[in-house]
């Protein structure tokens, strides 16, 4: 059994003493915690400091901090604590980009040129924590949690989000009303949680307390009085005994105090001390980390004289340790501030704001030292904000700038109004999208035309964006180009965001684009290389969506003006996105390479574009055939976005997520997805991302054999693209199964007349998707309308195209089409080599509905078939010798085939029989009996 430390004394709490040693007695089994909650004093501290110390006894390592009310002055308080002791160690594994921003988050170097973005912090620490659990359990104690400072409480909360098996113990305490009001985001972790509501003490654990901490024995009576007072709360207890012993009564029964709160105990306990040392106390409790150099200096106490904090100590209200000061309770702390006046606590500020190192707490000191409109006062403040928004800490520093406009003088509005600004470009950093939208939306009504009030509607227009509200964001931007005040680059700018967020509108995104490049050409790229990248690749994008063909020589030319795995602001963001989104639809391979260093770049960093980098690849790997990996980032796409409230991102996410589901013939789960997204689309009146859901919904129907629901579906889609005005929906890939399903319901001449359509796009805009489409198309109508030969010429041609483009679905479909169209001619024998050939690469992929479909044509050409769900018999003979206990290459050579061959086998056993590895195989009712032939 582990010994309780000396220094840590606890009566009772038997059972809460029993979830620390069973959270401790554990400490490999995964992420775990124990959260206790409960009224101040009722000893949550006394036993979390158990738990540290048991853990620390136990040979753990302890990463720990103590918030106290007046620390969420700074920024990264909590997480300097907690991570400062262990940094040399682990600093040189973490990447550079997280090292950086800790460096600078830890003080250990100054803010860089660009600010530190904050999910960057929590993505290191998250790396600190998967560094140091990697070398053993490690656990992560907070104490107080309600006063951690918000910049490291949404650090703690995305790393903890994030840690999966790691042996990670979280031992925080929280004064709230039940566990469950913890505030850091715990119901979404992977965490096997202990919560702990702390209640009274008993009148025998009182009545102990009270006899060996104040050395009182209290009669019968006598406690169960004080018992009723203090309501069991051992905090109460004591200061009462305290209060006792003080009086020396000669009848304690009769001079127990009346009911009334702890605080106004401890206040008594406290002017019983000197004068210096109240005062010194009240310097302690101003202070966010309060050492003896800064109570020394601000009272002016020389070197050598006895510190004032000496009578505080000797009575146990504060601990000193290594020149830092701590009371020893949370609310000792609350006394000392609250029974001074209004007048000396500013007096206190005022002396602290000139001793403080730091500058971010010497501008809030001075704000607490005085009221009004002051210049001088909102100027630090000011300064304060850009430093704590360099350090990555865009809560804290919307709070310093909130002061900033507080305190800004009523004559300079403009300045005022910049700092709200500011304030609420922060507050939609730190993620509350709601509070900023509402300050934009007062501060912009009362704000003269200019560059100002520009930025701000900017500003608006994008929280309006990613709340999914397409169309009031366009609007904002139009709002904001009419106030601009003359400036160019900020005329261009809005210019770019009006195209960028008119996706339903293709017109004013073509029309704007080459607004902002003519603007910006005339700057020349030396005024903003990468707001010049965006508006080249942008503008050839919406060219080629308006019908006006390709234009490679911009796109090559954006690529040029500025490296694309690093840029430094959202338009350098926004460019590389653009850049990479054209070469998907001419080199779908390099686009994924594109984009993987792109997601590498964001995760590194946490940056918010992870979401949509995982979306997009997973698009691309459904595209290039690799469906495992598709479902997979489309899972952590969703789960991302959701997190981070991109609401518009996250339709995009559902659309891919149901695409992949589509492909691998999971109807429920893919409708389910598309109607989901369907839905967000509706209600925030999106068509374009409303178009890529009906799309999958057509492709589905499609897929289980519904041509007529597939019109109905791909009909809307076709009309809500009309609608935005897209001559070439590129990003729009349903018109080959809008054809195909046209012709499967006989609406022939409806079929003819999408057809021609499609060859008008690809004559002014070819591209290898488009080129398959329309030559499959090509292929079927002639097929429905009786030339069977055309339409041989038609798919051979098309597959013939098809040679260097690995898109292996689009290849099998292709197939497919041949191998109908040869069974129409009567050549069965190359209609079956076409047939299997397609089923081979459905079944391999997991196309279930698409592999069933192509089993009936082979049984329209008299060929025998497995059903897509049954193994072939090299299947069952590779998953037997692999139930055998063979490994991959010991089967490859038993079998004689290659590895390679024998790993493609057994992905197309675990897709048919709905498993995910070897060990399932082995205990799943279809597997294959056991094959131990040499």
């Amino acid at each position: 059994m582990t010994t309780t430390p000396a220094q840590t004394f606890v009566l009772g709490r038997l059972v809460e003493q029993a979830a620390i040693g069973e959270l401790l007695g554990a400490p490999h089994r995964g992420p775990s915690g124990l959260i206790l909650s409960g009224e101040a004093g009722i000893g949550k501290t006394t036993l979390w400091n158990l738990a540290v110390d048991r853990a620390r006894a136990a040979g753990l390592r302890v990463l720990a901090a103590r918030p106290g009310a007046a620390e969420g002055q700074l920024s990264f308080a909590g997480l300097f604590d907690l991570l400062d002791p262990c940094w040399d160690e682990v600093r040189g594994s973490l990447p550079a980009p997280q090292r950086d921003a800790l460096d600078v988050v830890l003080l250990r170097s100054g803010p860089r040129e660009t600010p530190v973005d904050p999910r960057t912090v929590g993505v290191a620490s998250l790396s600190v924590l998967r560094t140091l659990t990697q070398r053993g359990p490690t656990v992560l104690a907070v104490d107080d949690l309600q006063w951690l400072d918000r910049s490291s409480l949404q650090a703690i909360e995305y790393a903890l989000r994030r840690v999966s098996t790691e042996p990670l113990i979280l031992l925080a305490s929280v004064r709230a009303a039940t566990p469950d009001a913890a505030p850091i985001g715990l119901s979404d972790t992977r965490f096997d949680l202990t919560r702990i509501q702390l209640g009274p003490l008993g009148l025998a654990e009182l009545h102990r307390l009270v006899r060996l901490r104040a050395g009182l024995e209290l009669s019968r009576p006598v406690l169960t009085h004080m018992h009723q007072i203090c309501g069991g709360n051992p905090l109460f207890a004591l200061e009462t005994a305290a209060r006792l012993r003080r009086e020396a009564p000669s009848s304690p029964a009769a001079r127990l105090p009346a009911p009334r709160s702890v605080t106004d105990l401890i206040g008594e306990r406290v002017a019983a001390l000197p004068a210096d040392t109240r005062a010194a106390l009240l310097y302690v409790a101003a202070l966010a980390q309060p050492s003896t150099r800064d109570v020394r200096a601000a009272m002016a106490v020389p070197d050598g004289e006895i510190s004032p904090l000496a009578a505080a100590e000797e009575a146990g209200l504060i601990e000193a340790r290594d020149g830092r000061v701590a009371f020893s309770h949370p609310l000792f702390a609350t006394a000392v501030y609250a029974e001074a006046s209004s007048e000396r606590v500013q007096d206190v500020h005022r002396r602290l704001s000139d001793v403080v190192a730091d500058d971010e707490a010497r501008a809030w000191h001075l704000a607490l030292a005085a009221d009004g409109f002051d210049e001088s006062l909102a100027a630090p403040l000011d300064k304060a904000a850009e430093r704590a928004l360099a350090r990555g800490a865009p809560a804290r520093a919307a709070q310093l700038w909130e002061m900033a406009a507080f305190h800004t003088p009523a004559r300079d509005e403009p300045t005022r109004q910049r700092r709200l600004t500011q304030q609420a470009r922060c507050l939609f950093t730190a993620g509350d999208t709601g509070t900023a939208r509402g300050i934009l939306e007062r501060a912009v009504t009362g704000m003269p035309p200019g560059r100002v009030k520009a930025g701000a509607l900017s500003a608006l227009a994008e929280i309006l964006f990613y709340e999914g509200s397409t169309v009031e964001a366009a609007s904002t931007c139009r709002e904001a180009l009419d106030v601009t005040g003359g400036d160019p680059v900020m005329e261009a700018t809005l210019h770019l965001r009006l195209a960028w967020f008119s996706t339903h509108d293709s017109a004013t995104q073509t029309t704007s684009s080459r607004k902002a490049l003519a603007i910006l050409r005339e700057q020349g790229p030396a005024a903003d290389p990468e707001l010049l990248a965006l508006a080249l690749a942008v503008t050839a994008m919406y060219r080629m969506m308006s019908g006006g063909g390709l234009s490679h020589e911009d796109v090559t030319e954006a690529a040029r003006l500025f490296p694309v795995s690093s840029p430094r602001t959202w338009a350098g963001s926004w460019a590389w996105t653009a850049i990479a989104d054209w070469a998907r639809y001419f080199h779908p391979h390099r686009a994924r390479e594109l984009f993987e260093a792109r997601y590498h770049w964001t995760a590194e960093r946490g940056d918010e574009q992870q979401g949509h980098m995982l979306m997009l690849l997973s698009e691309l790997d459904c595209w290039l055939g690799d469906w495992r990996s598709a479902r997979e980032r489309a899972v952590t796409a969703l789960e991302l976005l959701e997190q981070t409230g991109q609401r518009r991102w996250c339709g995009f996410c559902l659309y891919a997520l149901a695409l992949i589901e589509a492909h691998l013939g999971d109807v429920p789960a893919a409708r389910g997805h598309a109607s989901r997204g369907l839905a967000l689309a509706d209600a925030g009146d999106d068509p374009y991302v409303a178009v890529l859901h009906l799309q999958v919904l057509g492709f589905i129907e499609l897929s289980t054999g519904q041509a007529a629901q597939a019109v109905t579906y791909l009909d809307r889609a076709g009309g809500l693209v009309a609608r935005m005005g897209i001559a070439d929906p590129a990003r729009f890939s349903f018109h080959g199964d809008q054809v195909e399903a046209l012709i499967a319901t006989g609406e022939l001449d409806t079929a003819a007349a999408r057809l021609r359509e499609l060859a008008d796009r690809h004559a002014a805009a070819p591209r290898p998707a488009l080129t398959i489409a329309l030559g499959r198309s090509r292929a079927l109508l002639l097929l429905a309308t009786g030339d069977a030969p055309a339409a041989e010429a038609a798919i051979e041609a098309t597959l013939a195209e098809q040679a260097g483009v690995p898109m292996p679905f689009e290849l099998a479909r292709s197939l497919l089409v041949k191998g109908c169209v040869l069974r129409a001619r009567k050549q069965k024998k190359a209609a079956r080599e076409a047939l299997l050939s397609a089923q081979e690469i459905f079944t391999r992929l997991g196309a279930v509905l698409w592999s069933r479909r192509t089993a009936d044509e082979l049984s329209r050409c008299g060929q025998r078939h497995f059903p897509p769900l049954e193994l072939t018999p090299t299947e069952a003979r590779i998953a037997a010798l692999v139930i055998g206990g063979m490994t991959n290459r010991e089967v490859a050579a038993t079998a004689h085939v290659s590895v390679k061959t024998v790993e493609a086998n057994l992905s197309s056993v675990y897709r048919k029989l709905g498993i995910r590895g070897r060990v399932e195989l082995i205990t799943h009712e279809r597997a294959p009996a056991v094959d131990r032939r040499p």
